[in-house]
């Protein structure tokens, strides 16, 4: 499987050093990695990751709760 074309992300040396301190403890095996790791997961948090935007997401919300009232569960 071929692996996705990477671009080069400009950090501080400060922030650099914290994520670098850091990786034993991640499980990471260069900041590089952290790195990406931490913007993966909190874009998953946002769903961002799954091309959902925030207007969707409550969209979402929404047909659930609507659903859920149907039911009877709220």
């Amino acid at each position: 499987m071929d692996e996705p074309a990477k671009k080069t992300l400009t950090i501080a040396s400060p922030l650099y050093e914290l994520l670098s301190a850091r990786l034993g403890s991640s499980g990471a095996s260069s900041v590089d990695e952290l790195a990406a790791m931490i913007i993966r997961d909190w874009l998953s948090q946002e769903g961002v990751a799954k091309g959902e935007s925030s207007e969707s997401h409550r969209e979402d919300e929404e047909v659930v709760k609507e659903r859920l009232r149907q039911l009877g569960y709220l």
